[in-house]
């Protein structure tokens, strides 16, 4: 599978970053709290049937609950989740 971009939300993601990009993978940082169009295009991969991702409850509940532009995770076992790299997911 190829990878056009792969993308972190924090500054501390510096090294992780770096090791992609010295593997030879195109990576950066991308802040999502500014405008929806990052929700918006997930949701329509959601609808078309374009998402590749493993099944994660926590993951389902709340991308549900997405409103606005500042995602705030419910609960803090939900966003260690997030931290130890999952969800992963591929948009196609």
């Amino acid at each position: 599978m190829q990878f056009g971009l792969v993308t972190f939300d924090q500054f501390q993601s510096q090294e992780s970053i770096k090791s992609l990009k010295d593997a030879g993978f195109k990576a950066d940082t991308f802040s999502v709290d500014h405008d929806t169009t990052a929700y918006d295009v997930l949701k329509q991969a959601l609808y078309d049937e374009r998402l590749l991702c493993y099944e994660f409850p926590k993951l389902e509940v709340e991308l549900a609950q997405l409103v606005g532009y500042k995602v705030d995770h419910p609960t803090k076992s939900s966003e260690e989740s997030y931290r130890d790299g999952r969800p992963s997911f591929v948009v196609a």
